[in-house]
């Protein structure tokens, strides 16, 4: 599946409780403890990004993980996509303590 304007974001993308070797994408500090598919989707559309959940998927490198993955707008690189919803899940998780 080739997407030129949009991205594929795992959840453990954002998962601080992953090495970067297990799959996370940024340092621990801009990540969250075990995102929730949904809750990715719901920044992502705060954001205008236009989300699409597929809930059952598994990675093709941990196929044993069936995390399900999101399919949002490309907006920069997918670093910049990453940084974003990774500092709208931030404030979002501390909004709701």
């Amino acid at each position: 599946m080739k997407l030129s304007d949009r991205v594929v974001l795992w959840p453990r993308y954002l998962d601080g409780t992953r090495a970067k070797s297990a799959g996370r994408r940024l340092p621990k500090r801009l990540c969250v403890e075990r995102p929730k598919l949904q809750e990715l989707a719901t920044v992502a559309g705060r954001l205008g990004l236009s989300p699409e959940i597929r809930e059952t998927a598994a990675d093709p490198r941990r196929n044993w993980e069936h995390s399900g993955y999101v399919i949002v707008d490309k907006r920069g690189s997918k670093t910049r996509v990453l940084l974003l919803l990774a500092e709208a899940l931030i404030r979002e998780r501390a909004g709701q303590r």
